[in-house]
This record gives C-alpha cells, structure tokens and sequence, in this order.
C-alpha cells in the first residue's frame, strides 16, 4: 500500500489544495470594518506566532504578509471565528492605512467620530498656536474648562443646549484623557468589567 503523500513544511493553499477562508480585519479601537482579505491554515498561523496580519493572495497564489512592502503592518490583538468556523475576523492595530489607495480603509473614507477626535486632539500635541495643545500642556486649564462645561451641561434645559453643551464636553473629557496617557479603548474595558461583574 503506498503512504500518502507528506505535507510539505508551511504548505498553502496553493500546494495542498486546502480551502480558504474569509478574513475580516475590523479595527480594534475604532470597529471600523478596513478590509477583506483572505487566509488559508499557514497563513493563520503565522498570524498566531507572529501576532502580524497574514494573508494568502488569490491572484499571486501565494502568501503575504500585510505591509512588508508599504510598511503598514497590523498588529493583531485578536481572532476570531463566525458561528459555522468558516471565517475569521482580524482585530487589529493598523499602523498606517490599510488600502493600497492610501485611504483608512478599502470601503472609502471613515466616518468621523469619537475615535477620530481621540486622534486628532492627540496629534495636537505640541503644535503651535494649538488651543488643544495648550490644553495638553496646561493640566490647570483642561480641568478649569472641563468643570466649567460640566456644570453648563449639567444646567441645560433645551435639546439644542444639550447637544451643544455635551460636544464640549466630550471634546475636553478626550483633552484629559489624552493628557493623562488613557484611551478610549481603556475606558470602554472597564465599562465592559463592570458590566460583566453584574452578570
């Protein structure tokens, strides 16, 4: 009786035939949706090991890995499966755009929100003649304006006030935030082990 055939040492899919899954790479701090790629086992494995973006190329039949030439890695900080285990999402730290056209993610432009704020008052830092970045420099100032919208928040009495008044101050709470070194994400984590405490 012949054996069967041995697999060759980190085997794709384009030697062994073995099926490809699709690959959703969503970022961890944003949940914006960057990309679709796809992964065959090797790839996901070196993905574990290497705990970098791996994917396998349909039209180049062969392995690659996210940003070794453009230099836009991902960091991947977790994996996971849908319910059928026929399709994996990436969460990832994307360290530079994810599409080849430059752009933050390959469905167009990202939505502004809380996250980009985050990003944009953080890159404040330093600037000159940045209101944001004599608000990082001066913790004094930051906790002056964030009392002072505080308290006008909390005396609103019209809708209109009340949007008004919260956009200042979640510009300032993220302006604290940023000066003290914490993220949004940590925030968000904690929220999540209070509410798992309840349950």
């Amino acid at each position: 009786m012949n054996a069967k055939p041995r697999k060759k040492k980190n085997a794709t899919a384009a030697t062994t035939g073995a099926a490809l899954m699709p690959a959703v790479v969503q970022d961890t701090r944003s949940k914006d949706v960057l990309m679709l790629a796809y992964a065959d086992a090797e790839a996901l494995r070196r993905t574990k090991k290497t705990k970098t973006a791996w994917f396998y190329s349909r039209s180049r039949q062969r392995l690659w890995k996210k940003g070794r030439t453009s230099g836009n890695t991902m960091r991947v900080r977790r994996i996971r499966w849908d319910c059928d285990r026929d399709a994996l999402l990436y969460q990832v730290e994307p360290k530079g755009p994810a599409c080849h056209t430059g752009q933050d993610t390959c469905f167009g432009p990202k939505e502004f929100g809380l996250q980009a704020l985050e990003q944009t008052i953080a890159s404040r830092k330093g600037v000159r003649d940045s209101y944001t970045a004599r608000l990082l420099a001066q913790p004094w100032l930051l906790a002056e304006k964030l009392c002072e919208e505080g308290s006008e928040l909390a005396e609103c009495r019209t809708r209109k006030q009340t949007i008004w008044e919260a956009a200042d101050v979640l510009y300032f709470l993220l302006a604290k935030l940023t000066e003290r070194g914490v993220t949004l994400d940590d925030v968000v984590k904690e929220l999540d082990r209070r509410n798992r405490k309840k349950h």
